[in-house]
């Protein structure tokens, strides 16, 4: 009697593991914009696989707790959901890294979440005689969070126009406001700048 060989194969979930995990954008301002994250895997999934997600940062951007790798998936496209921020003193943004993890290895990227911040600044006219009133427009890079946005208006030349009232606040969901400037007589003309800084 002859002996029979017989051979089995056990595959892995996806043989190389996880490849690469990238953000697009990498940069949003937080509660108005969204990101993605594309997970690559090194060879197509050889079965369904669940892989779990997780922020460093749940206050700023938030991922789903998991995502499944289907079978010959190449890919796995995961939403991020961002928050309003305010960055620490001397910061511009909030750092957050997305982990995505499984039993064949671990990748993880990280993407920049912005404040609601001042714009742009706008006046009409944008020349005046003094002694006249200014009317501007201060517009944020997204609508309001849900307190509002506060922001303080300074001129750099109180004695040739300054702010009516040295702050506003735009409500919540609004982009935008208007506020109204003083100017005072002068021997010649004047320059001013004006700085909008939220609060």
């Amino acid at each position: 009697a002859g002996a029979q060989i017989v051979s089995a194969v056990v595959s892995a979930p996806f043989l190389g593991g996880l490849g690469s995990l990238d953000i697009v954008p990498a940069s949003v301002v937080g509660g108005v914009d969204s990101a993605t994250a594309t997970l690559k895997l090194s060879n197509p999934a050889a079965q369904d696989t669940p892989i779990t997600l997780s922020s460093s940062n749940t206050a700023a951007a938030t991922v789903p707790a998991t995502v499944t790798a289907l079978a010959g998936d190449t890919e796995v496209k995961i939403p991020i959901t961002t928050y309003s921020v305010r960055p620490l003193p001397g910061q511009s943004s909030v750092t957050v890294s997305i982990v995505a993890s499984s039993p064949l290895g671990v990748k993880g990227a990280q993407f920049e979440v912005l404040p609601v911040t001042v714009d742009s600044v706008d006046f009409s006219p944008a020349e005046v005689v003094g002694g006249n009133f200014v009317n501007g427009t201060l517009t944020l890079n997204g609508p309001a969070p849900k307190n509002g946005a506060a922001i303080l208006l300074t001129s750099d030349q109180n004695n040739v126009a300054r702010p009516i009232r040295n702050w506003v606040i735009i409500p919540a969901g609004q982009t935008s406001t208007t506020f109204r400037v003083k100017t005072l007589a002068v021997s010649s003309p004047a320059s001013v700048t004006f700085t909008a800084t939220r609060f």
